[in-house]
């Protein structure tokens, strides 16, 4: 009974450790949608990922993000007209530091409409 109780303490070790690491990404992913929704916001106001915008983005990331997200997209630096759709992906870097010390990153494509006449 000795080994029983052994396996199932460390069984119980190792599930709380699976799930901290879970509830760590967890909270690193959640503050994605807000980025996504202020990324949109921006570059629609801007018309594209011009510079105030980028800046006003990284700011946030940076702020809001802890330097998790960016931009990356051929218009970079492009301004368009009203109604065009300016495309771009959101690079996301996450961090697993309980269990395995690892960086996952993943990318999510977006779009918005240009909102400046």
């Amino acid at each position: 009974t000795a080994i029983i109780h052994m396996v199932l303490a460390i069984s119980t070790m190792l599930l709380l450790l699976f799930g901290m690491a879970i509830w760590e990404v967890g909270i690193q992913v959640s503050k994605f949608g807000n980025y996504q929704k202020t990324v949109n916001e921006v570059v629609a106001r801007y018309g594209g990922l011009t510079p105030p915008a980028m800046t006003e983005i990284n700011a946030h990331s940076k702020n809001y993000g802890g330097n998790r997200f960016s931009i990356v997209s051929d218009e970079m630096g492009v301004k368009k007209s009203y109604g065009e759709t300016i495309s771009y992906k959101i690079k996301q870097d996450y961090e697993v530091n309980i269990i395995i010390n690892k960086k996952i990153t993943k990318y999510t494509e977006g779009s918005t409409i240009s909102e400046v006449r």
